[in-house]
Order: structure tokens, then C-alpha cells, then sequence
């Protein structure tokens, strides 16, 4: 039977209803709220702060607190706000250049004035900050100026080979080589400052703390449509599988080659249900006497969940700690203390989104090692402050192979000539350094690249796409933007999906990839039965009622398989196939991300990745 569900209401409605119950007022229905009464969507009464230092300096986070609060009580501020700070809101990001810490904090004076934490965090912000981080260069171009990228650093192309780190072949390197991308817009290198402590602690930005989305209602960035059921698929006899994807073969996953991480920021599946999901639709056939599933098999559910030939169940919960398990392994970290539990209240649960995406990389990257790490709960909603601690967490400390970061989330930041709130565009541009310089700096650690969801829209304006959201905006980031299933047809001309939102700020930096087609119909939009993205789902499907009763049904899944669309689904499969090409040729990275520009026909779209599902 059906479960019906209250009506939920739309994400800013959400936030606009709790801000006006935080000051005592009530929200007008009617007439619709004019844009510089809409709220600007960051978690109400928190700041973060930026600090950064060097490499070599160890501090524990009680002393960051410390340090951060001694270098606050010198600024002069007006109004002084009081922040609150603890330890257990640090985190620490590091690489071979310098160490950023983040710091979120609480101010109580603005806890019930969004309006008033926005002033506050521009003028503390105006009051520390440090010119913009910028991303490494891309292969073929100089280095910045300064000590920034060092000489014999992972992220020096230019390094000789030697017998522990072969070139890959000269054709393939001189060929990404060959091609200078333009320069990314970013500000001067940044220099020691003046105001840095005698062991080069500085603080470096400010921000609030944006909240971030794997759902279409802040605009985009995951699901573009909502997810609809798969009831049949039928394993082919052979390979390759309806899951699969077409690519021409110098894209495809190597028989044997380089160890590569690919690390999934997104939402995650309890670890109870993962476990039912393996004993509903996989099972232990090497058991004795053989626990079959309990409902058709799902063979996609297999590779994720069970090692490759099947078996025991084969998921690993590396939460708070370091380790990493075995390739076939999939590792899971959850972070559920900081993420807003109720401020996103999405039509349907989607704590299946991350392990979707992970069933588009396991498919196409089979011997890439996946880390499956929660940024968004099950709603799909998080925070700067989440998405931080994610990227923490996938550049571990003590990696030693190439890491591809996949980031199908967008930021709930305003892009330019849309509605800012009580803010200004010169606003909202200084509060977005913050997590610039985060997601910079960890494009500068070595051999890392991070892969982003350009986002969505239900309706496309009549002046054309709109702009990437962030991160898929920020500099050394790749967005990708979403291909309907005629647009991979060589006889049609290509075109971004009627959702999608543009690759990238940058054009010859972004992507586009098959993310699924939407069914022809009003809002909200529906997946397409018969070509949206195949993939893995575990949970009830969301099924809207029609009127009077209004609301949403959510719908026993038997099969464990669903379709769905969005940009999204169109970032893995890039993030999957930069792995074979890290893998395939021992190329950095940057590098491969150079090579699959090469590879991408620009006939109608730029940089159109040729990968076609099966299905």
C-alpha cells in the first residue's frame, strides 16, 4: 500500500517560515513576498572562519580556538558581535603548502536575525580577509610565481619520469600538453601578510554557513526529476549489462593499471540499511548452505555491496577513523552531528542519491576504490561546514594514489542577476571566498580533482541556460552539465538537457555527460520511464498524489533499481572515466582531465563526454 505523506513545502518557504517564527512574526500568503524579503539560504545565527598556517605548525583545535579568538578580540568591529567558539567545530584541511582550519561559530546577538548575520559576516570578512586562493596551472602552463607549487611537488607536471613514477606514453602526454587552457580569473598570488603571528597563524575569510543541497529546490545541482521505479531489468547473457555504458575504448576501465580513489561526497544509506538492502537483493552464494536474496537479484547492488564474485557482505563503516579497506571494498563515513537535520524539507527521502552515484562509478570504473562520504542527510540537505569536513575526510591524511572527488551538490549561494535577498552581488561575492579557498586548496594538494554537478532548473529561462552553480563555479573545480539521451546520437546536434544548468564559469573547463531524460509534464519534473539514468535504489519511490488529496506516496521498491535525471548523474560518469584515465596511462589528475578534453567532441557542446547507458 502506498504511504501518503503531508504536503511538503518547498525549501525557502521552509526557511522563510522559521526565520519568521524566530522574530515573532507570521509569513504573508499573499501577496508573494517581494525578492529583498527572501532570506538568504545559510543556517541561522552561524559564522565560519577561516584561518590558515603553515604546514609544519602542529595545533590542536583547542589551540586554534585560542588562536582564532586572540587574533578576533584585535578587530575592530561595529557593532562587536560575541562569537562562540569550541573545539569540536575545527577542522583541519592540510596539503604540501599550508594548513587551513574552519571554525563555526555561534553568534547569539544575530541567532534570530539573518539580516544582521549578514552584515556581521561581510564585515568580519572585509576585516581578515586575504587575497583569493588559485588553483594549480593546468598542464602546459607556467607556475605561479612563489613558493606555492614547489619543485618536485605531485602537482608539478613538468617532473622527469623516474622507474617509480613512468611517464605515461608520449603520444597521450604531449597530446594533453599540447592544448593551453585559459587562464582561470582569479586574484594575485597572496603573500605572507603582516598581521600573521610570529609562527605565521593568520585568519583568511569569513562566511556564514551556507547551507547546500542535493535537490533541485535551492536550485539545483541534484536531482533534476523525481526518481521513478525500474520494476524489470533483465541481466544480458554477456557483457555488457543494460547498467552499463558505451565509451570508445581508450576511455574504458583498464584490464590492469595505477591505483585511484574516488571519493563520493553525498548522502549515505544507514548502515542497517545497506545491510538489508544486500540481504533483500543480493545475498551469499559462497555461504554454506548458500542465504539467497530475498527478492530478484540485483546485480549492480552486488558489485557495491558484495566483492566481486558475490559473497559476504563486503561494506566497511570507516567513520572516525583513517583507514582504507580493499578495492572491492566499499568504505562508508558518516558525519551525522553537523549537518541541519530539518531546515531542508524535501518532497522524499534520498538518502539513496550517494549510492546511485556510486553504482554509475563502480559500473564504469570497476577497479577505481570507492569512499562513500556523507555530506547531505537523507533529505540531501547540508552545510559549508559539512561539505568541509567531507573534503577533510577524502583527502586523508597518508594518501599516497591519485584521488578523483565527486561532488553531486550545489551550494544554496546566489548567482549573479538572481534574487540576493538583503544582500548585495559585492556581498554575496566576498561571503563565497570562504569555501573558494577551501575547495582550491584542496585542488592544490597532489593529484587531486574535484568533478561537480553544474545543478538544475525546472524551467529554463528564455535567455538560455543559467549560470553553473558553486562548487562547480569555483575556480579548478569541473562542473558538468547534463546531455539528454538523443544528444549522444551522432546524426542529432548535440544540446545541454532541457534541466541543466551550463558546465562551468569557465567553458573549456567543464564537462557534459548522459545525466537522464525528463517525461514531458508540469512541475515538479518526473524521470523518464524508459530513458532516464539506470541505477541502483533502495528506498520507497515517491509517487505524486493528484488533487484534491494532494501530498506524495511513497511506493514499496521491489526491485532495488530506479531511474532518475539531473546533473547529478552526469557528474560520476565523468569523475568515473578521469579514473580509468589516471589509471589506464599513470597520468596526474590534472593531466587526465586535459586528455578527456581532447577526447570530448566540442561539435555542438564543449567538451561532450561519449558515454551512452546500455539502457
Amino acid at each position: 500500500m502506498p504511504v501518503s505523506q503531508p504536503q511538503r513545502e518547498g525549501f525557502l518557504a521552509t526557511l522563510r517560515r522559521i526565520i519568521c517564527r524566530l522574530l515573532c512574526c507570521e509569513p504573508q500568503p499573499q501577496p508573494q513576498p517581494q525578492p529583498q524579503d527572501k532570506p538568504i539560504a545559510f543556517e541561522p545565527g552561524k559564522v565560519i572562519i577561516l584561518a590558515e598556517y603553515p604546514p609544519g605548525l602542529e595545533l590542536t583545535p583547542r589551540e586554534i580556538v585560542d588562536r582564532v579568538s586572540g587574533r578576533l578580540a584585535k578587530l575592530q568591529l561595529d557593532p562587536r558581535l560575541e562569537i562562540n567558539l569550541a573545539p569540536e567545530r575545527v577542522i583541519v584541511l592540510r596539503n604540501p603548502q599550508r594548513t587551513l582550519a574552519t571554525i563555526t561559530g555561534d553568534v547569539p546577538a544575530a541567532r534570530q536575525s539573518p539580516r544582521q548575520l549578514l552584515r556581521f559576516a561581510s564585515q568580519l570578512h572585509r576585516a581578515i580577509a586575504l587575497p583569493p586562493l588559485i588553483p594549480p596551472p593546468e598542464p602546459g602552463q607556467d607556475s605561479p610565481k612563489g613558493d606555492q607549487y614547489p619543485q618536485g611537488t605531485p602537482t608539478d607536471q613538468s617532473q622527469p619520469p623516474t622507474s617509480d613514477n613512468p611517464s605515461p606514453s608520449a603520444d597521450l602526454a604531449a597530446e594533453a600538453r599540447a592544448v593551453q587552457a585559459p587562464a582561470m580569473l582569479t586574484a594575485a598570488m597572496p603573500t605572507r601578510p603582516a598581521t600573521a603571528d610570529a609562527d605565521g597563524f593568520d585568519l583568511r575569510a569569513a562566511s556564514p554557513n551556507w547551507l547546500s543541497s542535493g535537490a533541485m529546490n535551492i536550485g539545483g545541482g541534484g536531482p533534476g526529476a523525481w526518481p521513478v521505479s525500474a520494476p524489470s531489468v533483465t541481466p544480458n547473457p554477456s557483457d555488457p549489462q543494460p547498467w552499463d555504458f558505451i565509451i570508445p575504448a581508450d576511455l574504458q576501465s583498464p584490464s590492469s593499471g595505477v591505483p585511484v580513489e574516488v571519493a563520493i561526497l553525498d548522502t549515505v544509506p544507514s548502515f542497517v540499511d545497506l545491510q538489508n538492502a544486500y540481504d533483500i537483493w543480493v545475498g551469499d552464494a559462497l555461504a554454506q548452505p548458500p542465504a539467497p536474496p530475498l527478492r530478484d537479484p540485483n546485480p549492480l547492488l552486488t558489485k557495491l555491496l558484495a566483492s566481486p564474485s558475490g559473497g559476504p557482505f563486503n561494506v566497511v563503516d570507516q567513520s572516525l577513523t583513517n583507514a582504507v579497506g580493499s578495492v572491492d571494498q566499499l568504505d562508508v563515513l558518516y558525519q551525522p552531528g553537523i549537518i541541519p537535520a530539518n531546515l531542508l524539507n524535501h518532497p522524499y527521502p534520498m538518502a539513496s542519491h550517494g549510492l546511485f552515484i556510486a553504482g554509475i562509478i563502480r559500473s564504469l570504473a570497476p577497479q577505481a576504490k570507492l569512499r562513500l562520504i556523507q555530506v547531505l542527510n537523507e533529505d540531501g540537505g547540508g552545510s559549508a561546514e559539512s561539505i568541509m569536513q567531507g573534503l577533510t575526510l577524502a583527502d586523508r591524511p597518508g594518501r599516497s594514489v591519485p584521488l578523483v572527488i565527486n561532488c553531486s551538490f550545489t551550494l544554496s549561494i546566489p548567482r549573479p542577476g538572481e534574487d540576493l535577498g538583503d544582500a548585495t552581488q559585492a556581498d554575496i561575492d566576498l561571503l563565497t571566498q570562504l569555501m573558494h579557498d577551501a575547495f582550491v586548496h584542496v585542488c592544490q594538494s597532489p593529484a587531486v580533482a574535484i568533478i561537480a554537478a553544474a545543478g538544475n532548473n525546472e524551467v529554463v529561462p528564455l535567455t538560455g541556460h543559467p549560470q553553473s552553480r558553486f562548487p562547480a563555479a569555483f575556480d579548478g573545480v569541473s562542473g558538468v552539465a547534463a546531455l539528454a539521451k538523443d544528444d549522444l546520437n551522432p546524426s542529432t546536434p548535440d544540446a545541454l538537457a532541457t534541466y541543466s544548468d551550463l558546465a562551468d564559469d569557465q567553458p573549456t573547463a567543464g564537462f557534459a555527460a548522459f545525466g537522464g531524460d525528463v517525461a514531458a509534464g508540469p512541475a515538479p519534473l518526473k524521470t523518464d520511464a524508459a530513458n532516464g539514468m539506470l541505477g541502483v535504489f533502495i528506498e520507497q519511490l515517491p509517487v505524486e498524489l493528484p488533487p484534491p488529496t494532494g501530498g506524495v506516496a511513497l511506493t514499496p521498491n521491489e526491485s532495488g533499481w530506479a531511474r532518475w535525471a539531473g546533473t547529478s548523474f552526469a557528474a560520476p560518469v565523468v569523475s568515473a572515466i578521469l579514473a580509468n584515465l589516471i589509471s589506464r596511462n599513470n597520468m596526474t589528475p590534472l593531466v587526465a582531465r586535459m586528455l578527456l578534453g581532447i577526447k570530448a567532441p566540442d561539435i555542438d557542446v564543449i567538451n561532450a563526454v561519449p558515454a551512452r547507458q546500455l539502457a
